[in-house]
C-alpha cells in the first residue's frame, strides 16, 4: 500500500492573529480540564471575546476542536476517531452577537503513537514528550482514519479531509505536510 500524505493542522495563515475561546462546563470550569462527567453534557459553554475572527474552525488553547456545523458535517462523511466526543455550543461574552452559526465541541480521548523516534527529533521526559521540534511519522503506526490525534494532542489528517475542507471551502484550517516513513526505507513517502 502506497504511503498517504499526512497533515499537521494547523490555523489558516494569513487570518488576524487569533484570540483563544475558553470552553467551560454548566458549572463553569474548563473543558476537557473539568473531572470528565459521568453523562457527556447537553451543551458547552463557548466564551468568545470581542475582535474574534469567526471561522468554521475556532481557535482553542487545548486539544478539542470547535467546528461549525457546516464543516462537521462535512468532515463526518470522513473515517474520524470512533470515541470522538460531539457536543453542541452556546456562546457566551462580547463577541457572542458574531455567531451567526452553529457550533459544535470535539475531543476524543485516544491519541496515537506515531512519531518516528529514528527521523523526528522531540524532547521528552522519560517517556513523555514534551514538545516536537521536528515531526517524522511512522508508516506501520498510521491508523485508518482521516483525523487523528498523536502523541501530544496534535491532530493529524490525510489527502481526503484537507479535500474536503478546500472543496467546501472552510475556514480556520490550515496543514503543514509532514514526511511519513516506512521501515522499509530512509524515504518519506513522495508525491
Amino acid at each position: 500500500m502506497e504511503n498517504p500524505h499526512l497533515y499537521l493542522m494547523g490555523f489558516a495563515p494569513g487570518s488576524r492573529i487569533p484570540k483563544f475561546v475558553t470552553v467551560t462546563d454548566d458549572q463553569g470550569r474548563e473543558v476537557p480540564d473539568a473531572e470528565p462527567p459521568t453523562q457527556k453534557p447537553d451543551k458547552v459553554r463557548v466564551h468568545l471575546p470581542a475582535g474574534v475572527e469567526v471561522m468554521d474552525r475556532m481557535l482553542t488553547s487545548g486539544r478539542e476542536l470547535i467546528l461549525s456545523r457546516r464543516a462537521f458535517e462535512t468532515l463526518a462523511e470522513l473515517r474520524l476517531p470512533a470515541d470522538l466526543v460531539v457536543i453542541p455550543c452556546e456562546w457566551t461574552g462580547p463577541g457572542a452577537q458574531m455567531i451567526q452559526r452553529d457550533y459544535v465541541y470535539c475531543y476524543a480521548d485516544s491519541s496515537h503513537e506515531v512519531l518516528d523516534p529514528q527521523f523526528g527529533r522531540a524532547k521528552r521526559v522519560g517517556k513523555h514528550i514534551l514538545s516536537v521540534f521536528d515531526w517524522a511519522l511512522k508508516w506501520e503506526v498510521i491508523p485508518e482514519l482521516d483525523l487523528f490525534q498523536g502523541e501530544t494532542g496534535k491532530w493529524f489528517v490525510k489527502d481526503g479531509f484537507v479535500n474536503a475542507v478546500f472543496n467546501h471551502h472552510l475556514t480556520g484550517f490550515g496543514f503543514t505536510r509532514v514526511p511519513v516513513y516506512s521501515s522499509e526505507t530512509a524515504n518519506p513517502s513522495e508525491e
